[in-house]
């Protein structure tokens, strides 16, 4: 599995592969499902939606196959279509329901805004989901001209317009805390990449800021520091202040940081090894440092930019036979 493979980033970030900081973040923050079927609600939930909306939620090109159903005094069965995620005006134009979505899981619909911001639960669109798809295109209508529809949205609004809410001075120190180390994280990836790449080590006998012994990765952020003013602001506040101080300058982060480029770059080679279709396997042994053999994996195939070779492992051996 990706979890216990590490990968080698000297031998993907040469070639053609990058790094993409934004798709790591997205998979380390997105912890809420994307079936409104599961969702138990709560402020951090709200505030999640709120932020990036539910377009992934609504699943508008699903085969809909779990929402199929015989409706009373009917023989036939009826499902949830694509048409009822749109709503057509007087003149003719079509516009989508953005609100709506549809739970694969439970085959039934619901209003992501209600659900998210109404107290009213008497419909099922805002409580246990819609599933009367006889009378959906009425019932949908009827939903989005009501007065508990319109005050959903109208709290959608206050909540994105952070000037208009109560909390707006918590809201604004967070978001201005998020880009804070949002900035720091790049700048530290930045040297992850660039040691890395170049096979170099990463630490040194201390993680001391100053020490000429604190390692390559501590040494390449002083270096970045003579000509950032933001990151040397942030090294002289937060640097060697010890254990359960907040600073993303320690050997775990950069850890952390090893351990999911080697995620993606695993899944990488597996999708360039998808579209070669045919590969070979090199298994070698060589020893370490501490004179103890390692067993090498490397998968080669070709692409259309030429021939690929990637070292994807390490595997301590006790012997060649």
């Amino acid at each position: 599995s990706t979890s216990t493979i590490a990968v080698s980033t000297s031998s993907a970030t040469s070639g053609s592969t990058e790094f993409d900081y934004e798709k790591i973040t997205e998979q380390q923050e997105e912890i809420y499902s994307n079936d409104i079927g599961d969702w138990n609600i709560c402020d951090a939930l709200r505030e999640y939606f709120c932020e990036n909306g539910v377009t992934n939620c609504q699943h508008i090109d699903s085969d809909f196959s779990a929402s199929e159903k015989i409706c009373p005094g009917e023989t036939f069965t009826r499902h949830c279509t694509k048409s009822l995620f749109f709503r057509e005006q007087l003149n003719g134009e079509k516009v989508k329901r953005d609100w709506l979505c549809y739970s694969p899981k439970t085959g039934k619909v619901f209003c992501a805004l209600c659900k998210l911001f109404s107290k009213d639960e008497t419909t099922h669109l805002t409580s246990t989901g819609y599933s009367d798809w006889r009378h959906a295109t009425r019932d949908l209508s009827r939903h989005e001209n009501s007065a508990s529809h319109g005050k959903a949205i109208e709290v959608l609004i206050r909540r994105k317009t952070s000037g208009q809410r109560i909390d707006k001075d918590l809201v604004n120190q967070f978001e201005n805390q998020k880009k804070y180390w949002h900035k720091i994280l790049c700048r530290i990836l930045s040297v992850i990449k660039l040691l890395s790449s170049r096979g170099l080590s990463f630490r040194g006998n201390n993680e001391v800021i100053g020490s000429v012994h604190n390692g390559n990765d501590l040494g390449c952020l002083e270096l970045l520091a003579e000509y950032d003013p933001f990151l040397a602001e942030h090294i002289q506040k937060h640097g060697n202040k010890g254990r359960g101080h907040i600073s993303y300058l320690s050997s775990t982060i950069c850890d952390e940081f090893i351990e999911l480029i080697g995620q993606q770059l695993l899944q990488q080679i597996v999708n360039e090894m998808k579209q070669a279709k045919y590969y070979s396997i090199s298994v070698d042994s060589t020893p370490d440092i501490a004179h103890s053999d390692q067993l090498t994996i490397i998968f080669r195939y070709v692409l259309a930019s030429g021939p690929v070779e990637r070292f994807t492992k390490f595997i301590p051996i006790s012997g060649h036979t």
